[in-house]
């Protein structure tokens, strides 16, 4: 799987989009706000909430997860909004003009569930002081264009405990989009897990630059298999590579796919969710008394915006009863903060300390992480 020139400058430039992006949030402290609104809302003139999908909303995984969650935003808070949505957005003049129409209909306050769009949509909302913008995982210099995220570092480090017990070779296999902060915090979480219980285990990290391809994720997939991976993680916006898992036989974690066992019935161990129902929750409940609303917003395990999947049918075939109270007792450290994933020392792929012994990096920190943790063999394809 040699890097082909032209896929490599293309997941650059994204790869550098995505840092810039999280720089810009990163520079701004925690504490920045939006001006406060002094609009009142109730039943009969709603919080008008519009959501932006860059995928369609049946896709079993990101997009649909997405969804779901707007969805339990529109029922806790019942009356005190009105919901709408576009799916299947694309950023540049399409997404400009549903913004545009969003806010001609009324909206006071639209999410952007996907990176990428603020150059597109920042110019719009600069023109509409009044309308809250919230973009995931990118930032715009505006007080009405906030930043969220979610840090899936804990819960892909749970995956990478599971990982670390069904490799019995000691030898994890991952597809993945692009080298972005937030993916590659997946990446270091999956290693450290599994190095947790397996300290000789080895991640094999390749890069599609896309996060659907099916036909280059089969081909990705394929080639872990040949180098006898004893699991493969699915790091994809769809099931491909657990489906390619399913039919040789080899083990399979997801990242966000709903109905993971659907796609690999004998094969699926697990998913580690996104779950936008926290932030999309904290955001609509400032908007609507008035509070400033956080330019930056990171949640994770804790506030509950990352968990696991049910398991799949593999996880209680292929570990034991001890190891699964393991991973039970790692899930409760995780939740009361007894348990740093990030914690040093810890060094990078090429053995450089990059956290010191006894240093916790904060959720904004680990956001920004560009770097692979000791054990990762990362490449594209």
């Amino acid at each position: 799987m040699q890097v082909k020139l032209k896929k490599l400058r293309r997941l650059m430039r994204l790869a550098a989009m995505g840092v810039a992006a999280i720089t810009l949030a990163a520079c701004g402290s925690a504490s920045q706000t939006s001006s406060s609104t002094s609009t009142k809302y109730s039943a009969a003139h709603p919080l008008k909430v519009c959501f932006m999908f860059y995928g369609p909303t049946d896709d079993h995984n990101f997009n649909q997860q997405a969804y779901t969650n707007m969805l339990s935003v529109e029922k806790e808070f019942g009356s005190k909004i009105s919901v709408t949505y576009k799916e299947n957005v694309l950023t540049g003049p399409q997404s400009a003009s549903i913004a545009q129409q969003f806010i001609a209909d009324g909206c006071k306050l639209i999410f952007v569930n996907t990176a990428g769009y603020q150059d597109s949509l920042g110019p719009i909302a600069k023109t509409h002081p009044n309308v809250r913008f919230e973009e995931f995982s990118s930032s715009y210099p505006l007080k009405n264009f906030g930043f969220y995220d979610i840090n899936v570092l804990d819960s892909s480090y749970v995956a990478g405990v599971i990982a670390g017990y069904v490799a019995k070779n000691g030898l994890i296999g991952m597809v993945n989009a692009f080298p972005i902060p937030s993916i590659v915090a997946e990446v270091n979480g999956i290693e450290l897990g599994a190095q947790s219980v397996n300290p000789k285990a080895v991640e094999h990290a390749i890069y599609i630059s896309s996060f659907y391809n099916p036909p280059v994720e089969q081909q990705a997939g394929l080639g872990l298999i040949d180098e006898h991976v004893g699991v493969l993680v699915d790091g994809q916006n769809d099931a491909n590579v657990c489906v390619v898992a399913e039919a040789h036989s080899v083990p399979c974690i997801g990242d966000t796919i709903i109905g993971g066992a659907s796609y690999a019935p004998k094969e699926y161990l697990v998913s580690y969710m996104y779950n936008w129902t926290p932030i999309f929750s904290t955001v609509i409940n400032d908007m609507l008394n008035g509070k400033p609303v956080p330019n930056n917003i990171i949640m994770g395990w804790r506030e509950g915006a990352t968990v696991m999947s049910p398991f799949g049918p593999a996880y209680y075939k292929l570990l034991t009863p001890a190891e699964r109270q393991h991973v039970a007792q790692v899930e409760a450290e995780l939740k009361s903060g007894a348990l740093q994933v990030f914690k040093g020392p810890i060094e990078d792929q090429s053995g450089r300390v990059m956290i010191p012994a006894g240093q916790v990096y904060t959720p904004e920190q680990i956001m920004h992480v560009t770097w692979m943790v000791k054990g990762v063999i990362s490449s594209t394809e």
